[in-house]
């Protein structure tokens, strides 16, 4: 071998090693890293001896400090911490049909008829696509195609509290949906219900699905980076021109990583316990969902809202940016209506382009009877009025409550047939 083919060899075995750190330095929550440069950014991933990992959260003029992903061990606190390869994962269509941990790593094995779908997209849009020829979304779910449309791209909020039949509602958008593929995003779930949540899927449906599921369990900075995993998952998919819903649960306990991390890193606490950067957190996450490349990224995103209560930084924040939300009110839950939305209380910023005017027309009729229904309901509750003493608002709840066994059902009709038939019951 030559002087200049030895060195170029030196060359290319040298490009070859990595930076290797030690850990100098560890508190219950956070390790100090150094050796391996001030070149790394906040948010790169590192590996620790014996199979662990920590983020990157700041950068010092002497050493990098970090949160591990699990309990430090005198293993991790020995030996080598290096880059990961998993800073950079890129997901494909092999994913389809698999569940995946916060960076990315399969966690449970796979049926083998687990396979990428190949019907061609239903709903192809372009990035420069004019919201209001956009064509809509079928999520399956009779209230919200008649009286809720959501378009292709459209990024929705579901606000909800505990119990009023959040994630079931979740799970028939994923089984009725007409998406090519589906990313289900679990945050700070418990692991027991996300493992109830995944395991109740049909097989056909986790054969077209990519489950990225970081628990409470797990260490803020994990389950931030779960979400950004998920999202590059639908991003992927989405650019290979399929129709891609994102169901991500929840955004909230996403801002309380992003919170407890940012703390961590010594940023100062803001208003409602947060810090200053939440709306620019949640901004980013919503914005990075939209058409592009012939595909497009349908969300729903969960935002926690106790007693339908929609005051709080992150519900602020969600829907200064989302399209419209759709919230689950408990009354209706304990009277057994499901799904138990309120309908005077959601909006989708859909309306009224995704419809014609009729259809619009029918809408407001519908919104409006149920206001007037309501309010004669409650004066007979009260005592200030009687069934039959005001025959044109008793005939009001009628319709009403006809209205209503139809947006409560799971008719599977299409949007159209199920809206004329919800227009011939204003007729009658």
């Amino acid at each position: 071998m030559s002087s200049i083919e030895s060195r170029l060899a030196a060359v290319r075995q040298l490009s070859l090693l990595t930076p290797i750190g030690r850990i100098s330095g560890a508190t219950s929550n956070e390790i100090s890293v150094t050796g391996l440069g001030l070149a790394v950014p906040p948010g790169a991933l590192l590996k620790l001896a014996g199979g662990g990992f920590a983020e990157v959260i700041s950068i010092t003029d002497e050493e990098l400090k970090c949160v591990p992903y699990q309990d430090v061990t005198e293993e991790m606190l020995a030996g080598d911490v290096r880059l990961s390869a998993l800073d950079n994962v890129r997901p494909d269509a092999s994913w389809l049909g698999k569940r995946f941990d916060g960076i990315g790593r399969e966690t449970a094995a796979s049926s083998p008829d687990w396979a990428a779908p190949t019907r061609p997209s239903k709903c192809k849009v372009k990035a420069d696509t004019p919201a209001a020829n956009v064509a809509r979304f079928t999520t399956g779910i009779p209230m919200i195609d008649t009286m809720l449309p959501l378009t292709v791209g459209q990024r929705i909020g579901l606000f909800a509290g505990p119990g009023v039949g959040k994630t079931t509602l979740l799970q028939h958008i994923a089984q009725r949906s007409e998406a090519d593929a589906v990313v289900i995003a679990l945050i700070g779930e418990r692991a027991h219900e996300a493992d109830q949540m995944l395991a109740q899927l049909p097989d056909d449906i986790r054969a077209r699905s990519i489950c990225v599921v970081s628990t409470s369990q797990d260490a803020p900075a994990l389950r931030r980076r779960a979400l950004h995993v998920a999202l590059r998952a639908a991003e992927t998919l989405r650019n290979t021109g399929r129709s891609v819903l994102l169901l991500a649960d929840s955004l909230s306990r996403y801002a309380d990583a992003c919170r407890d991390t940012d703390l961590a890193a010594g940023a100062p606490m803001g208003a409602g316990g947060y810090t200053a950067t939440l709306s620019s957190d949640i901004a980013r996450i919503v914005e990075r969902c939209r058409p592009a490349n012939e595909g497009s990224i349908t969300a729903i995103f969960t935002v926690l809202a106790t007693n339908g209560d929609l005051q709080g930084m992150v519900p602020d924040a969600a829907r200064a940016t989302l399209d419209g939300h759709i919230i689950l009110d408990p009354a209706l839950a304990q009277q057994g209506k499901f799904p138990a939305i309120d309908l005077q209380h959601s909006v989708s910023r859909a309306l009224p382009d995704a419809v014609d005017p009729a259809w619009m027309d029918t809408i407001t009729k519908i919104r409006n009877m149920q206001l007037r229904a309501r309010a004669h309901s409650d004066l007979i509750s009260a005592g200030l009025s009687e069934v039959g003493a005001n025959p044109t608002e008793d005939a009001i709840i009628a319709v009403v409550e006809r209205v209503e066994r139809i947006l409560h059902s799971t008719d599977n009709r299409s949007a159209e047939a199920l809206m004329r038939e919800l227009t011939s019951c204003l007729g009658d």
